[in-house]
């Protein structure tokens, strides 16, 4: 029992070194602690499928039958207007058409003045259909590259900003890839469809929300919800400096500090109902399956590199994770990481080393293993319940670090003390042996 204060006050050492870490280099170990969570969906395993969302795939068999990518507008326009004559709810476009359609006949006119009259237009055939179906159009924002783009979208919807001030972590673009003019003034509303992976390159954080020449504008997944629902004003709450949630009518959407929502995935890749964009022109799909449906539009084939990756897969199509986001809105078991959580997590990891190092203190060696365990699957069961009965995303690497090492602290503290222990008592009894003489006497 004399080692206690000695190993408190190297757990006290251990919890500042920690609290150093976890509050001036978090980046440094945000992928690692992503990769646990990861761990613990895939314990939880996949979540039940939704009825209300259809992704309608450009696929391989649609590139082989109607060609590579891009397509003719025509035929995206022939797309869409299958899909609203189906009773498509929503139709959203994970794509941005950036350039003007080369396929057009139109553009043979430069060359052919008397025959420009005649030329189809496949831009304009594309607007009017945008203009006549519920179609919610795709847009991307850049970072750290400006571009000369001189417009911006036109979202009919009113954000209302409460509690925030000009200094939040709203992410603020450098600059925007629209569609080209006549189709991004056509769309009834727009939204973008950045996905940011973390450092390790997956996607666990989703932005809702970006700041661009001081406007909010809404994310894909974001704008094709309150399409659906009808409203149109967005409330994003907060404090001074961070978001603490989204409201739209009555449904709160808790996010992070930047307005980005923590991703609950939902499964791996297909984990959504697929309809091949081929079936669709040749009929061979359920009307059920698209009437009053969120419907993506996005593509799975490997070669144009729309691929992303969640705790369940490394290579889930981009438009599968608005698919997940929407879900997450319409489901509600949202995941939550608030103002409070640094709280928490300097607390838990307080806590777990020093109360590691007590337990370890008065349990004999030959149980250290069997505590050990026992005690790491407490933490895992807390720390499941934490994250899926509440919702509350805590930091899972500090506090696990915490405990192996106060575990290893404990061990070597004790392992040193014995060592002395049995150097002292050697060393004793050498000087006790060398005080008898030769006679037997002590001298």
């Amino acid at each position: 029992m004399k080692s206690i204060p000695l190993k408190l006050l190297v757990a006290l050492i251990l919890a500042l070194l920690l609290t150093w870490a976890y509050l001036f280099i978090p980046q440094s170990f945000q992928s690692i602690d992503s990769r646990l969570r990861d761990f613990l969906f895939l314990i939880r395993g996949e979540l039940p499928k939704s009825d209300k969302i259809v992704i309608v795939d450009i696929d391989e068999k649609s590139l082989d039958k109607l060609g590579q990518w891009p397509w003719q507008r025509d035929v995206i326009a022939a797309l869409l207007y299958k899909l609203t004559q189906s009773g498509a709810g929503v139709i959203g476009l994970d794509i941005v058409f950036a350039e003007e359609d080369r396929t057009s006949p139109h553009r043979f006119a430069t060359k052919f003045p008397n025959l420009a009259t005649q030329l189809e237009n496949y831009d304009e055939v594309l607007a009017k259909c945008f203009a006549q179906t519920p179609v919610v159009g795709g847009f991307s924002f850049l970072f750290h590259e400006k571009n000369e783009e001189q417009h911006t979208p036109n979202i009919p919807a009113v954000f209302v900003e409460k509690g925030l001030k000009d200094n939040n972590e709203i992410p603020v673009p450098d600059g925007i890839v629209l569609n080209i003019p006549i189709l991004q003034n056509a769309m009834q509303t727009s939204g973008f469809f950045n996905n940011i992976p973390d450092l390790g390159g997956m996607i666990t954080h989703v932005p809702l929300i970006m700041k661009y020449d001081g406007v909010i504008y809404p994310s894909l997944a974001l704008e094709m919800y309150r399409a659906m629902v009808g409203k149109q004003v967005v409330k994003i709450v907060g404090d001074d400096i961070a978001v603490d949630h989204i409201l739209i009518d009555d449904k709160k959407i808790p996010t992070d500090l930047a307005g980005r929502l923590v991703l609950n995935p939902r499964g791996p890749q297909k984990h959504f109902k697929y309809i091949s964009v081929v079936d669709i022109f040749e009929d061979k799909f359920d009307k059920k399956d698209i009437k009053g449906k969120f419907v993506l539009i996005g593509t799975s084939a490997m070669g144009l590199f729309d691929l992303r990756a969640i705790a369940y897969d490394n290579a889930i199509p981009g438009v599968e994770i608005h698919a997940n986001v929407i879900d997450n809105i319409l489901v509600g078991d949202f995941l939550h990481k608030s103002a409070d959580a640094r709280n928490y997590d300097l607390i838990i990891i307080w806590l777990v080393a020093f109360l590691t190092v007590l337990l370890f203190a008065f349990i004999s060696s030959t149980s250290v293993l069997f505590f050990a365990l026992l005690v790491g699957y407490g933490l895992f069961e807390l720390f499941y319940t934490i994250l899926f009965d509440y919702g509350m995303v805590l930091n899972l690497l500090f506090p696990m670090a915490a405990f192996l090492l106060s575990i290893v602290i404990s061990l070597m503290v004790d392992y040193i003390i014995s060592s002395r222990s049995c150097l002292l008592y050697t060393s004793d009894a050498a000087d006790e042996e060398d005080s008898v003489d030769l006679g037997g006497r002590r001298i």
